[in-house]
This record gives structure tokens, sequence and C-alpha cells, in this order.
């Protein structure tokens, strides 16, 4: 293991290549985050300040005492000096206190707007960010990243402050105090700096791989210790190989962690050796010039309790790199997300349509997942295009899809795997843009209408059917907030389940666990159909919506849907072709394109592929 090979193993690099070094734009953009705050900052510097001229008066205070106070046996004096001695750590502690206050007043609404903001970029983002990004790694981003920038905040910024009033404030002091004692004790401090530099671009690396492995971690733990993770371990005897993956993990932050500790430990044994160096050239130089009668002992006694005050902000000033390195590490990686590109995005002037007949067209459309067309590729008939983009090979998941379903029209999408229905509803939803072609809603392509109007319109329901961890009303109520009990209960007749709700115990207050979990994968599509049925829209979408029914309910929900279907228009995937056999027209997609397309009496007439699908799925079923 790494930490046996010897202290050489922590000081070289964590991994290969190097870094840049933090530049002006990241500083400008966490001050740009700052800047609103600048009263804040001003208090919390103000108590940096009293602190700090609090804080050096006592080793005046300790030269007065032993040169004048005691030479004297001055009563008065010695009782005003006590009490000014016990008068002095209540001012510094509420001095702290109000700096600290407003320190973390500070740190904690500068990273709720960075939360916030980040927070909202990313919903924005499209759906090949959440394709390609760790579950785990989101978390890690919005909890152990943006706590790393609030203690940059927080900590590190008041920090180097007070070290920096101290060291300048103690130095001068100490200059006009004797300055034959000064000028060797700071005449260290070029010795530092060099070491503490070299030491902090070493940690930067290490620190940035530290939060690579925490966010792996995090990835590892939601992944697998989910309901959907945990279910599928047990299913195939994966605890084992699930456990390996984590002891891996779990065992690089261990060694990032040792790697961490034992360089730090090397900053503070420096620091040390050189305080140590300090108070010995003091009482030696200084005791020399007590017996040649050129200096007093209450002038060696301050000036060796000025020391620390000049050691420790050096050591303060020489970790803060270090915890600069944490901090803007963390708001690197935070800004990282804020940088994704936002690939759907609304126009400025995107028009609101109040009422949507569902005329939906499909304006030869084409479609890559991976990367868009090489520039010279034709707009409207693009051909497949073997690239490599972001080191992932990509093809046509669409190519030249033209059609147009009328107002309350049902389109049934069929054909194999892989051909593109689902990537198809996709389109229709927004979800991402076509690279090429329009998709037509009433006429209007869907990037010139505004979010509102296509969640408003638009309703879709999928073939996992996806339940937040609330009550059944909550997950009904996400798609009308304000529809009413009598809506509700209507809605989840039409999806058969009003006797399903009457037998919970708590009937539409019921929670449904994770996921959904606590109910049946039929429960489930029902409630996301029920929802579907309370937002009323124009455009439906079903993506196999009744693939977890058993016969008996899904016929009855095929009728229940049908005064739903007759005033909206309708797209529905499904690989069952005898539920789709009563569709307006049937458009079966091969390879991205659309091999065929009419009624079902036409489409067997033609014997194409069509018919193919439809005598297979058959003879499979009169097999079974």
């Amino acid at each position: 293991m790494e930490y046996r090979r010897g202290w050489r193993a922590f000081i070289q690099n964590a991994t290969p290549g190097t870094l840049r070094d933090v530049d002006r734009q990241v500083w400008a953009r966490i001050w740009s985050y700052a800047r609103p705050y600048k009263g804040q900052m001003a208090l919390v510097l103000l108590g940096v300040l009293v602190q700090t001229l609090i804080g050096l008066a006592p080793p005046l205070f300790y030269r007065h005492f032993i040169d004048t106070v005691l030479p004297a046996r001055d009563v008065q004096q010695l009782f005003l000096f006590s009490g000014l001695l016990l008068a002095m750590p209540a001012g510094t502690a509420l001095a702290g206190l109000w700096q600290h206050a407003y320190a973390q007043r500070l740190g904690e609404t500068l990273v709720f707007a960075l939360r916030q903001a980040m927070f909202e970029h990313v919903h924005r983002l499209s759906m090949r960010f959440f394709t390609h990004t760790r579950e785990g790694e989101i978390v890690a981003r919005f909890t152990q990243d943006v706590d790393g920038a609030r203690r940059m905040v927080t900590h590190t910024v008041p920090q180097l402050a007070s070290a920096g009033l101290t060291l300048g404030a103690t130095a001068v002091v100490m200059a006009n105090l004797e300055w034959r004692l000064a000028v060797p004790g700071l005449l260290l401090f070029p010795l530092l700096w060099p070491f503490a530099y070299w030491l902090a671009r070493i940690l930067r690396r290490t620190y940035h791989q530290g939060l690579e492995y925490n966010a792996q971690l995090t990835s590892l733990v939601g992944e697998t210790l989910n309901v959907n993770g945990a279910l599928l371990m047990k299913l195939f005897g994966q605890q084992a190989s699930a456990q390996a993956r984590f002891r891996a993990l779990a065992e690089r932050v261990r060694q990032f962690r040792i790697r961490w500790s034992i360089m730090s430990y090397w900053l503070t044994s420096g620091l040390g050796i050189l305080s140590g160096l300090g108070v010995a050239l003091c009482y030696g130089w200084g005791g020399w010039l007590v017996i040649q009668g050129e200096m007093t002992v209450g002038t060696i006694v301050a000036m060796v309790a000025y020391l620390p005050r000049i050691y420790q902000p050096i050591a303060a000033i020489s970790h803060v790199p270090v915890e600069l390195i944490q901090g803007v590490a963390s708001f690197e990686r935070v800004f990282a997300y804020m940088d994704e590109p936002i690939e759907i995005r609304e126009d400025a002037d995107a028009r609101t349509l109040p009422q949507v007949q569902g005329r939906l067209t499909l304006d030869q459309v084409s479609f890559a997942y991976a990367a868009p067309p090489p520039a010279d590729a034709d707009a409207t008939r693009a051909e497949p295009v073997a690239e490599v983009a972001d080191g992932d090979a990509w093809t046509w998941a669409l190519q030249d899809v033209t059609f147009t379903v009328e107002p309350g029209q049902t389109a049934a999408l069929v054909g194999l795997s892989g051909a593109g229905k689902s990537t198809l509803i996709h389109l229709v939803m927004r979800i991402y843009d076509p690279t090429c072609g329009r998709v037509l809603l009433d006429g209007h392509d869907l990037r010139c209408l505004s979010f509102a109007t296509l969640a408003s319109h638009i309703g879709m329901v999928t073939q996992d059917a996806f339940l937040f961890s609330d009550t059944l009303r909550a997950n009904l109520l996400y798609a009308r907030p304000d529809a009413s009990d009598a809506e509700l209960e209507n809605a989840c007749a039409v999806a058969q389940l009003r006797a399903f709700v009457q037998d919970l115990p708590a009937g539409l207050d019921t929670r449904v666990g994770e996921r959904g979990y606590r109910l049946s994968g039929g429960e489930r599509q029902r409630v996301a159909i029920a929802r579907a049925i309370l937002k009323q829209p124009s455009v439906l979408l079903l993506d196999e919506a009744t693939s977890h029914l058993d016969s008996h309910s899904e016929s009855l929900v095929q009728r229940a849907l049908q005064p739903l279907l007759a005033h909206c228009t309708s797209l529905v995937i499904a690989h069952r072709l005898s539920t789709v056999r009563n569709a307006d027209t049937i458009l079966v997609l091969d390879k991205g394109r659309v091999a065929e397309a009419g009624p079902h009496a036409a489409l067997i007439r033609r014997q194409g592929l069509y018919t193919r699908l439809y005598d297979l799925q058959y003879s499979t079923q009169i097999e079974a």
C-alpha cells in the first residue's frame, strides 16, 4: 500500500501532469458572488481589527509590570494591571463573537446564493447532462463542494485578514520596541514561504484528486443503496462485487486522507522548528544585551510574548494557500456545473399559447445524441456520419422523419427496439431539440414557444412511472397543483384507481415510499395515467403506458382513456401491436426512418415490415 512506501510517496504528485494555476477569472467570479455583501465583509474586518488591537496590549503590559510596577512596589498599578488583564480576554471574546457572527452570516448567505444558482442552472440542462453524469456526483457538488466554498468564506478569508493585520501591527510594535530583536525573528519568514508554497502546489493536486474520490464513493453509495440498486444486487447476487468496489474506492479515500495529513504535518513541523529558532535567538541575543546593560528584562519578556503573534500569523498565512486551494477547488467544481452549456433554451420572445388545437408536425427531422452533424451537412436530409465526438462514436437516432398528426388523432409508433420511438417522443416533449428539421405544434416551431406552453399542453406517461417519496395526493397534484378533490377523484376513477385508493389506510394521503416502491408496478402505472388525465393536455404521449398492467386492467384503462384521447392528439408507443390496431395512423420506424405509415388494415395489405412484426408477435402469442 502507498503509505508503506515511505515519506517520499507523500510529497510526489498525486496524479501525472499539472493543474492550471488559479487565474484571475476564477477569483473575479468568486468576487462577483461576494460583492453584494461588501457591508457584511467590512463588519467582519472591523471585528478582526478590534481583536488585533486588543492583542497588542498584553506584552506591553508585561514589560511595564516587570520594569516599572514590581521595582516600584506600586500596589495601585498592580491592581490596575490585573484588572486590565481580566478585561482584555472579555473584549477579545466579544470582538470575536462579532466577527464570527457576521462571517457565518456572510458565508451562509453567499453559499445560499451559489447553491440556488447552481440548482436553477442544472435544472435547465438537457437530459444529455443527466445521462452522462453520475447521480452521486451531482449530490456531491451540492453538498461537499458547496460546503468547501462556505468554509473558504467563513474561515479562510477572515483568518487571512486576521493574520495579515496581526503580523503587520505586531511587526511595527516590535520594531519600535526593540528593532535589534525584531529583525532576526522577521528574517525567518523568507525561509518559510518557499517551503510552504512548494508544499501548497502538491496539496492542491492531492485535494482535487480527493474530491474526485469522494464523489465516486458518494456515487457508488447512491447507486447501490437505493431501492433499484439494492434490488438489482440481490437479484443477481452482486453484493460481494459491490462491496469490493466500495472497498477499493474507500481505500483511495483513505490513502488521500493519509497523504493529506502527512503533508499538512510537514508544514506544521516546519513552522514549529522555525518558531523554536526564533525564541532561541530572542533569548540568546536579548540576554546578551541585558548582560551588557543595553536592554531591560521586561523588554525581552515583551518581545518573546510578541513572537507567537509573529509566528502564528506566519503559520496561518502559510496554511492559507492550502486552505484557499481547498476552497477554490470547491468553487471550480461548482463553476464547472454552472458552465455546462444549456442546450434547450427559451427564446426571449417565445410565444405563449393559451389554447392549442393539437396539430403535431415533424418536418424533415433528424437527430443524433452524441454530437451535431458536420458544418457542411445538408440541413434537412443528413446522412449517417461515422465520427467521434468527445470520445463517443455517434450515429443518427432519427433521419429525415416527416409526418403530421391532426388534432384529435392517434398516431402509433411501432418498430424494433432502438428504432427511434422514444427519441421521437423526447423531441415532441422538447427534452431535446432536433439536430436538423423542425417539430411544430399548431404550425409553431417548438423552439419558438415558451416552456410554460409546452408544459401545460403536452402530457406524457412513460414506461417506467416515477413517483416521489410523498403521498399519493402530492404525486397526483404534481400535474396540476390547483386541482380540486373532485377532480382528483375523477382522475382516479378514470385510471381505475378508485377501489385501490379506498382500500388504502389513509386514502390519497398514503405515502407511496421511495420511488413509489410501496405500490405494485401496475398501481404505479395507473397513478401516472391518473396524473396525465388530471393535466388534461392537448397532446398526450404514451410510452408503453400500459405495459405493467394485466390484460383486464389494460382493457379497462384503454376504455377509460378513450374520452381523453378523443379530445387530444396522441402519440402512442406500444410493443403489443394489438393495442394500436384502432389508431388513426401507424408509423413504422426502422433504424431511425419512417419505413411505413398508414392504418392497420392498409399496412397489413402492404405485406411489409409491419406485417412481419405483426405476424411474428401473433405467432409468438399462439405458441405461448
